[in-house]
């Protein structure tokens, strides 16, 4: 056996650790847009149904930056969708990131207030305006202030956020 290190180097007799970057990618492409969501932490894509209609939510951990979890709230054959959506919010405590993206056509239909209203406290402004065929994404944390944190929005095309974790 031995040692395996990774991101190091070793220059003039000095060891150094190198930076490891984590990319993040989400992406929302409403109905108009070919309705794909993308949520790629670290190049690995967790959205595992891109086209599927509703929200789809990656938890990231904040100090780590690693995945934890995975979930698609599917609100065109389950229109009740909102309170378990609403529901598993609540269960997502400080120190995660939320990652949220749209797919398909309905991630915005009939979106109860209670819903829009946790959405808030994860930090964002446009869950308000968000309707059928909407682009949305968001990296939120809850008791974020509203517009703290990386969303965009779009009724006519995709929309994406992209940053890198060192």
């Amino acid at each position: 056996g031995g040692f395996k290190f990774d991101n190091i180097s070793v220059a003039n007799g000095v060891v150094k650790l190198n930076d490891r970057f984590i990319n993040l990618t989400i992406r929302s492409a409403g109905f108009e847009a070919g309705g794909i969501a993308k949520i790629m932490l670290d190049n690995i894509d967790y959205a595992e149904n891109a086209q599927g209609c509703g929200h789809h939510i990656v938890v990231i951990d904040e100090a780590t930056k690693q995945f934890e979890q995975y979930r698609w709230f599917n609100f065109w054959n389950i229109p009740n969708n909102y309170d378990a959506y609403r529901d598993y919010l609540a269960t997502i405590p400080e120190g995660k990131l939320v990652a949220i993206s749209i797919g398909g056509e309905c991630g915005g239909y009939n979106t109860s207030q209670e819903l829009k209203d946790i959405l808030h406290h994860f930090g964002s402004v446009y869950i308000d305006s968000v309707g059928w065929g909407s682009s949305w994404i968001l990296l939120g944390k809850l008791n974020a202030p509203m517009g703290s944190v990386p969303e965009a929005f779009s009724t006519t095309g995709p929309v994406e956020f992209d940053t890198s974790f060192v």
